[in-house]
């Protein structure tokens, strides 16, 4: 844990203001649902995810989809990656990178393919270049709010997904919202 130098006092209400420069450092915005943990004497805030809750869900999604389509896969939350099968297991527990944490928050779906001549993103900090066919898509909830967002990877520049490939994403994000949303 990094001191910031920084002493807020609590009001009467319990309250306390989280300072404005780290808002704007960690991308805090107002409305943002924070979840509050406690261990010993220190409370530390993080940025709830609610794909933390159905990680074994998410986890035999990822599984599924590696089975039925061969290619790798991984499933990110707000801040890293929360499931990953075939040549993307090693970055499990990855860090979003700043592209990966732009393609959550826009919640855009979008396929990439270096055979059309665009080049793949980096969605997570150790994301070493590999994977040179991508298909994003967003896990959005009523709102339009991304829950989570499915990559299926390949290696090969040549890969280019078709109809079949956004479906199956469409299916598991629709499975994955469910999970979230009962």
């Amino acid at each position: 844990m990094k001191a910031t130098g920084i002493v807020r006092r609590i009001d009467d209400l319990g309250r306390i203001v989280i300072p404005k420069e780290i808002r704007k450092t960690l991308k805090i915005k107002e409305g943002d649902p924070l979840e509050i943990f406690v261990q010993t004497n220190e409370v530390m805030l993080k940025r709830y995810s609610p794909i933390n809750s159905i990680t074994d869900s998410v986890i035999l999604v990822a599984k599924s989809l590696f089975k039925e389509t061969n290619y790798s896969v991984v499933i990110l939350d707000n801040e890293c990656v929360v499931a990953a099968e075939g040549d993307a297991k090693a970055f499990l527990n990855d860090t979003l990178s700043k592209e990966g944490a732009k393609v959550f928050q826009e919640g855009k779906s979008f396929s990439i393919s270096e055979v059309d001549n665009l080049k793949p993103i980096k969605l997570f900090n150790s994301d070493d270049g590999r994977f040179k066919s991508q298909l994003i898509l967003p896990v959005t909830d009523k709102d339009g709010e991304t829950l989570a967002v499915i990559c299926l990877l390949d290696t090969d520049g040549k890969t280019k997904f078709g109809a079949t490939e956004i479906r199956l994403l469409k299916l598991a994000g629709e499975f994955i919202k469910s999970k979230v949303l009962s």
